[in-house]
């Protein structure tokens, strides 16, 4: 069944990034983002140990982005077991597969992100509700952001309660999704 109101946000989404773009910072920020990479360009080609180099930074960026994004909607899967999956090698037996899935729908997502972007294919409705499809292909019910976010000193608590339960003397809120639900995170110290 369809939600109007979520249809109706990303319908508008194309719209909300144009005027993004009109903003003074978001404009300066992504000039700085494009002189940077044509920096990087004029490196180009890279010899065969920066491309390895460029290849193993990618693939762990992607196994941490993959990890941390299911481990916000409370994914038992460790780092390890998520680099393993991604790469077609091990499927943990301790795990239930909807995590499993997700991770694989999460690493497909962003891997379609990078095809459009390759192609400097404009972002439009269609390309959004591809990714989501492709994301969220093996979810049968909804997604719910709760658990460990396991970013090093960072726990996240909840959602709904508006508090972070860790002691702790420095909080700080930071907005995570458009329609003003706050999470709290709160530093702690590690084991």
């Amino acid at each position: 069944m369809l939600n109007p109101s979520l249809t109706q946000r990303i319908n508008a989404l194309p719209d909300t990034l144009s005027r993004l773009m009109s903003d003074p910072a978001v404009s300066e920020s992504m000039a700085r983002a494009d002189e940077s990479k044509r920096r990087l360009t004029r490196l180009l080609p890279l010899d065969g140990v920066e491309q390895s180099a460029i290849d193993e930074y990618r693939r762990d960026w992607l196994a941490r982005y993959v990890y941390n994004s299911n481990a916000i909607e409370g994914s038992t899967l460790s780092l390890k077991d998520t680099e393993l999956v991604m790469e077609g090698e091990f499927v943990p037996t301790d795990s239930p597969a909807r995590y499993i899935f997700a991770a694989r729908g999460v690493a497909d997502g962003m891997a379609y992100v990078e095809w459009f972007v390759d192609r400097r294919h404009p972002l439009d409705i269609d390309v959004i509700r591809k990714l989501h499809e492709i994301t969220a292909v093996f979810r049968q019910v909804g997604v719910s952001c709760w658990g460990w976010c396991r970013f090093v000193g960072l726990v996240v608590d909840s959602i709904t309660t508006n508090h972070a339960t860790r002691p702790s003397s420095r909080r700080r809120s930071m907005m995570l999704m458009p329609n003003s639900v706050l999470i709290r995170l709160s530093r702690y110290q590690t084991m």
